[in-house]
């Protein structure tokens, strides 16, 4: 996943939203694929509302 906002990529992600690993935003995953980097991009979860963020749940398997 890579993180819209600071542009980090987090490895292996299977929940959503998720923690990015070099920003600490909870992030909910997009469904946009970038071909160029091989990602898919995460957005922040509670930018209009801040710590309201949904619960988890399994994007695979």
């Amino acid at each position: 996943m890579q993180c819209v906002h600071r542009k980090g990529i987090t490895e292996d992600v299977e929940m959503d939203p998720f923690i990015c690993a070099h920003c600490g935003l909870s992030l909910y995953v997009r469904d946009h694929y970038s071909r160029r980097i091989a990602a898919y991009q995460g957005g922040c979860v509670d930018a209009e509302d801040p710590g309201n963020i949904p619960e988890q749940k399994r994007i695979y398997g």
